[in-house]
Parts: C-alpha cells; sequence; structure tokens
C-alpha cells in the first residue's frame, strides 16, 4: 500500500503542475488578445524567429569544432520554414516537438562544452592552427549557439501560446 500512496501523490503532483502551467498559458493568451496581437501577429514573430535561427545557425557552421550542433539546427531551422509555408498541422506539430527536443539538446551543449570551449581545453591549439583561428572558436561556435538557444526558447514559448490561441474554444 505504501508505494501505490506515493504513486498517487506524484500523479497529483504532476496534474497540479501541468494544470498550473496551463493556467499562466491562458492569462497569457488573454493579455495577448487584449493587447490586439491575433494568430496573424504571431506567424510573423514565428518567422521571423525561424530566420534567425538560420542565420545563427549558418554563422556557428563557420567553426571548425563543434560543428555538428549548428547542421543539425540548422536542419531543424529548414524543416521548420517548410512546416509554416504549408500550414500542414502535422508538419507544425512535428516541428514542436523537435523543437523543443533540439533545445533542450541545446541546453545540454552548452552546460557540457561551454566551460571547455570559453577556458580554451578544446584540444584544438597545436602546430596547425594559429591564435587567431584558436580565438575565434567563441565567436563562431560559443556565440551563435547561445543566441540561438535563446531564439529557440522564446519559440517554444511562442509555439505554447499558439497552440492555446488555436485551439479550439
Amino acid at each position: 500500500p505504501r508505494p501505490h500512496a506515493r504513486t498517487l501523490a506524484l500523479k497529483r503532483c504532476a496534474v497540479s503542475i501541468l494544470h498550473n502551467g496551463y493556467a499562466i498559458i491562458e492569462r497569457a493568451v488573454r493579455a495577448l488578445e487584449d493587447n490586439g496581437i491575433t494568430a496573424k501577429t504571431m506567424i510573423r514573430f514565428a518567422r521571423l524567429g525561424l530566420y534567425a535561427q538560420i542565420v545563427l545557425a549558418l554563422w556557428g557552421s563557420l567553426s571548425f569544432t563543434y560543428g555538428i550542433i549548428h547542421a543539425s539546427a540548422l536542419a531543424v531551422s529548414l524543416y521548420g520554414v517548410v512546416a509554416l509555408e504549408l500550414k500542414t498541422p502535422r508538419l507544425l506539430k512535428i516541428y514542436a516537438a523537435v523543437l523543443l527536443a533540439l533545445t533542450i539538446t541545446d541546453l545540454l551543449w552548452l552546460l557540457n562544452f561551454t566551460g571547455s570551449i570559453w577556458g580554451g581545453r578544446t584540444g584544438v591549439k597545436d602546430q596547425y592552427y594559429d591564435t587567431l583561428s584558436y580565438a575565434s572558436l567563441n565567436w563562431t561556435t560559443l556565440f551563435p549557439e547561445f543566441l540561438a538557444f535563446l531564439v529557440r526558447v522564446a519559440s517554444v514559448c511562442l509555439m505554447l501560446l499558439a497552440i492555446c490561441l488555436w485551439r479550439p474554444s
């Protein structure tokens, strides 16, 4: 009987957290609607966020180390452009799930590699690379990845608002 009580308590806690999160999103949607922000405006912001992600992924792809995160972000962003242009609900749902996964991956990537890149412990500095190419790691790898992470977090929040705004009443 004891583990069953813990399971019920965890389920109640999870439902409470989801309910509170939904209430916060609902208030945010009402505030947006009260200020005259429509679905069309949100689509413009989403398109702007996608283009920013593409530019940052291309910028980050200039790096000669740790570049795979930027290539995957570019692929996801281009998929998002296609999904947004076609306005297919299935493609948009897949993009939302992949964007959430990429945002979590970005967070983990930043937590794992920021210290080594910033501190110069990447193993890149040797006889083949000069100081300029070594110093450029911060500007071609770390900086665009950090900005792209912030844009993706904003995009995920925008997507949650859009889902609440467009759901049937």
